[in-house]
């Protein structure tokens, strides 16, 4: 995480406590060569030296989704 886009205030690395976590394909198209699908993910904050005000201890995303575009080899 950044605080005025320079200044690094901490690093959020997967909650490995959780076993909640996932990633699901929903659609693959192959003449399109798209993805799509949904995921969710537990992050923690790791301690620091450096304490901000505001900063979150953990960012839970619960509801993400992606489409993607598969790169030609």
């Amino acid at each position: 995480m950044m605080q005025d886009y320079d200044q690094p205030i901490g690093d959020f690395l997967i909650d490995t406590t959780r076993n909640d976590h996932f990633i699901e394909v929903i659609k693959y198209d192959s003449i399109a060569r798209t993805v799509e699908g949904r995921f969710q993910v537990f992050l923690k904050k790791e301690p620091s030296n450096t304490q901000w005000p505001g900063i979150p201890d953990s960012i839970f995303l619960t509801e993400g989704k992606f489409h993607l575009k598969i790169q030609e080899p």
